[in-house]
């Protein structure tokens, strides 16, 4: 009988050490906002990832998101603005004692010792500060490596504290106004080239609101040149456009 139950007890045991392992499995994942949290993650699909908080808690989370997954087991997982999945292995998942974790704008994450910020770079050593190497690195030298802070998007330093250093949503709206900039450059070179291949059908309003059906010949700043459309062998016209109220072109 006490065999039995020291066998049972022993089973018990076993069972609960492969329970807390199980739970012990520490996911990170990292959101476009910055934020972190840790726990497991449950499932990923092409647009969500299910994922389990250390309290517990199951939430959805849309990959579009999502800055990375740090698999406790199995490396990292980066995503794009649109949610698409990118694998890196580099790092597998070490975080060496002393070191702070650099993570770049197009998805990768730096190993660094020595970390400094100034008003355009981020400076970091690949080896630290006892000069050792790191077993994973590339880079095996102990020359400062700086980096532009335009590709840094976030550092997780040492001692749990974290430098927002270019976070998405302003990069997202210097796209939206580097678009609005082209496209106003582009209209003007297409209204600049458009009024360049004269002559036009126009309609021109004086500010004593006398219309003008015409064929404009010229409009530069200051003067427009015209043929009246109703006059056979029209004479050329000049006038000055203070006496002008507008223009309407029929081609515009």
């Amino acid at each position: 009988m006490n065999m039995m139950i020291k066998r049972i007890y022993i089973t018990v045991v076993i069972c609960m050490l492969g329970f807390v392992s199980v739970n012990a499995q520490k996911d990170v994942i990292i959101l476009r906002s910055g934020m972190d949290d840790q726990g497991q993650v449950v499932m990923v699909s092409n647009d969500v990832t299910v994922f389990k908080n250390s309290s517990g808690e199951q939430r959805k989370i849309p990959n579009r998101n999502l800055y990375m997954i740090k698999y406790d087991k199995r490396g990292n997982v980066f995503f794009t603005e649109t949610g698409e999945r990118i694998t890196d292995n580099e790092n597998e998942g070490k975080t060496p004692k002393g070191s702070s974790l650099i993570y770049l704008i197009e998805g990768k994450e730096i190993v660094a010792f020595d970390v400094s910020i100034d008003v355009n770079n981020v400076s970091y050593f690949p080896i630290n500060k006892k000069g050792s190497f790191l077993p994973f690195s590339s880079k095996k030298s102990d020359t400062q490596v700086t980096i532009p802070k335009e590709r840094v998007f976030l550092i997780k330093h040492q001692d749990g504290t974290k430098d927002l250093i270019t976070d998405f949503e302003t990069i997202k709206e210097r796209k939206a106004e580097e678009l609005a900039r082209k496209r106003a450059q582009d209209e003007k070179a297409k209204r600049e080239a458009w009024l360049r291949s004269f002559p036009k059908s126009a309609t021109i309003i004086t500010k004593k609101e006398i219309v003008i059906n015409a064929i404009v010949l010229s409009d530069d700043e200051n003067v427009i040149s015209f043929k009246r459309i109703t006059m056979s062998n029209s004479p050329i016209f000049m006038m000055d456009k203070e006496h002008i109220q507008d223009v309407f072109y029929k081609d515009l």
